[in-house]
């Protein structure tokens, strides 16, 4: 019998660390996180464990770095099967003290397939990586129709008895056939995976949280996780016409109700409400936020990095507020262009808090491509995240 099956019986409520109490009601469906169903279906997921974990070339116990450069040399020496390059890179930190990286388009070896996987999973432990292969050999949250793929925006680990259930938000995206910045949002999905300590993280269930929309000026909902006071709170991005920038949204919901839009509440600049149609932006898009952000907290408040400007920003802007929905005051902006003339492009800076740096300040990376897609398969290290810091107060 595996931990979970044994120390969280079904129709239990389950106290994670951030659910305040038990005072919620978790109805028994599979998608919500906590009820019978779900922890049924999480032990069998547990007993099959199809996921593995393969490490990649490190000396085990190496510590993890202090210091943007060290994480530098770490990742631009990793020696991952097939992992080669990847964006995003967002992370969350597990209850046994691994860390697992969650990442956007991933370049994988000549002669795997397929060649360019829409997503990844790492788990780093002090220096050391392996990575998460499944049984096809595919993305770890895929089986999308046609063309759609799923591209991470954040994950968050919620400590369970004897496994944590780690939320993944991503956008569900239609890519067309004109480069690197043709694709169609559509709408948000949430990938629930559960991982024990020490072992890989295995899929329990993939909910599409909103319907699929044509419409570009839709709240992208899951841009990024905080989890505080009892609430998982769900940021978004939004577009105004004409604006390069994006408007930065809040919403929140209850663990078990974190895949259910309709019983999500939503910030309208004076109290949360059950209406989605009074969101009001906590960031106006003149500032601007990336379609991707971080949303962390850190010293006793709560910081929100993004491009300034939106994607195309030549600074990585820094924001601090006392409560997740804000009121954001921003901090000083930090130089990273978008181009620096050399054919790769840097982009959607992402906080990992869960990394000490030796002077204090936030560890941040930068993903990055090659602006030819032939350039990128020809040399995935040109694809491989940068490593900043950043002073966040």
């Amino acid at each position: 019998m595996r931990a979970m099956r044994a120390r969280l019986g079904a129709g239990m409520c389950v106290c994670a660390w951030v659910v305040s109490s038990c005072a919620i009601s978790v109805p028994d469906a599979e998608h919500r996180i906590g009820s019978a169903a779900f922890v049924e279906r999480a032990n069998t997921v547990l007993a099959e464990a199809p996921n593995r974990l393969v490490a990649a070339a490190c000396t085990r116990g190496t510590p993890a770095p202090t210091t943007a450069r060290g994480w530098q040399r770490t990742m631009d020496a990793l020696q991952a099967p097939t992992w080669r390059s990847a964006d995003v890179g967002v992370t969350t930190k597990l209850s046994d003290g691994r860390v697992l990286w969650v990442f956007g388009d991933t370049v994988r070896p000549r002669g795997t397939s397929p060649r360019v996987a829409a997503n990844s999973m790492l788990v780093s432990d002090g220096g050391c990586f392996a990575e998460m292969r499944t049984p096809e050999g595919g993305a770890p949250i895929d089986g999308f129709p046609g063309r759609r793929r799923c591209w991470p925006n954040a994950a968050l680990a919620v400590p369970m008895k004897g496994a944590d259930a780690v939320l993944v938000t991503c956008s569900r995206v239609d890519p067309g056939d004109d480069g690197l910045y043709d694709f169609t949002y559509r709408g948000l999905t949430l990938a629930v995976f559960v991982v024990e300590p020490g072992g890989a993280p295995q899929p329990v269930s993939t909910l599409d949280v909103t319907p699929d929309t044509a419409d570009a000026r839709a709240v992208n909902w899951g841009s990024a996780l905080v989890a505080h006071d009892g609430w998982i709170y769900v940021y978004g991005s939004q577009q105004p016409a004409g604006s390069a920038g994006k408007g930065a949204y809040v919403a929140r919901a209850r663990l078990a109700q974190v895949g259910d839009h309709a019983g999500w509440q939503f910030w309208n600049g004076r109290s949360f409400t059950g209406d989605d149609a009074a969101a009001r932006p906590v960031l106006l898009a003149a500032e601007g936020v990336s379609q991707t952000f971080s949303v962390v907290p850190w010293k006793g408040a709560f910081v929100l990095v993004s491009k300034q400007g939106g994607e195309f920003g030549a600074n990585i802007g820094v924001w601090k507020a006392p409560h997740p929905q804000g009121p954001w005051s921003g901090l000083k902006a930090v130089p990273e262009p978008y181009s620096r003339g050399s054919g790769v492009v840097a982009y959607q800076p992402l906080a990992h808090p869960e990394f000490v740096t030796a002077g204090g300040k936030l560890l941040v990376t930068m993903s990055r491509t090659a602006e030819k897609f032939a350039d990128l398969i020809a040399d995935p290290s040109k694809g491989r995240p940068l490593f900043v810091e950043v002073p966040a107060g």
